[in-house]
């Protein structure tokens, strides 16, 4: 049997289109990697062949937003090798106290984690930053 190719993952109304084109880009259709509803589905469902986790918190039509203890177990529980993309976009509209900021968790040396972030939110003039460690 060939060797499957590697694995995509993000929850259900993440933002699509661009994890979509990563998804096609590497041969996997994303109906394969859609975990479902919910960070503990996604760990779940990581395989030896996973390489990236698209999170977007907070997300996207829902405005659901991930807990710091959530998102700490979370990221605990993955294998070495799986990069986590935390979509920040919408950070800027949340102002509750237990958010999982992706920033905090890079200072407390989560070196597997990215952290997207933009300086506007209108995508006719979408300006980003991404925050990541140094290998």
């Amino acid at each position: 049997m060939a060797e499957l190719p590697s694995a995509f993952m993000y929850p259900d109304h993440a933002f699509c289109e661009l994890v979509d084109a990563l998804a096609a880009a590497n041969g996997v259709p994303a109906s394969m990697v859609v975990a479902g509803h919910g960070i503990e589905a996604i760990a779940k469902a990581v395989t030896p062949r996973t390489k990236l986790i698209w999170v977007c918190n907070p997300n996207n039509p829902t405005g659901t937003i991930l807990s710091r203890r959530e998102t700490q177990a979370f990221l605990d529980a993955l294998p070495s090798g799986v990069a986590v993309v935390f979509d920040q976009a919408y950070r800027e509209f949340v102002d509750g106290p237990d958010y999982a900021d992706g920033i905090a968790f890079l200072k407390e040396g989560y070196e597997n984690v990215l952290v997207l972030r933009t300086f506007s939110t209108t995508p006719a003039d979408r300006l980003a930053a991404i925050v990541a460690s140094t290998p």
